[in-house]
């Protein structure tokens, strides 16, 4: 699990040569993250959510891993950075063949982004496509009493 104090006074480029890789693959996976060069420099308490976000995965992806697990991935940012970085995780998922697995409490990003889901309170609720077991009754063990659903108007496509 990667906790990062964005007080630390480390660069972008600082925090991921922490990890002891080449430059040049570190050139290579910010590439493919879409993780600006010019930001290398930049104390990584002054980067937006998204582009610490992007940080991140870059991070995680130096070491060539089969496997990328994610809390909440879009919790802080906002809804062009939010599109931005599941965008760039299907990408990853069809480019390196990575398995991930996102955490959320977001029943939007559950039922956009998820192919299988796993419902869990204390014991487990559900698993399978979101659309077939995400049924009200699911729902309603999972969070404890009747769903209620509120549209905001984020729209995707």
């Amino acid at each position: 699990r990667l906790s990062v104090d964005r007080d630390l006074p480390l660069s972008a480029g600082e925090f991921l040569r922490l990890k002891e890789h080449s430059a040049s693959e570190i050139h290579e996976t910010i590439g493919r993250t879409h993780f600006s060069e010019n930001l290398l420099t930049r104390r990584i308490g002054l980067l937006s959510g998204g582009e610490f976000q992007r940080l991140v995965i870059s991070w995680a992806l130096l070491g060539a891993p089969r496997v990328l697990l994610f809390d909440e991935p879009t919790a802080w940012i906002d809804i062009a950075a939010e599109e931005s970085i599941f965008h760039l995780l299907h990408e990853l998922r069809r480019e390196k063949n990575l398995t991930v697995l996102i955490i959320s409490h977001d029943l939007n990003v559950v039922f956009r982004e998820a192919s299988s889901v796993l419902c869990l309170n204390k014991e487990m609720i559900c698993h399978g496509h979101p659309r077939e077991v995400l049924t009200p009754a699911a729902l309603g063990k999972l969070y404890g009493e009747k769903p209620h659903f509120y549209t905001h108007g984020k729209h995707h496509g």
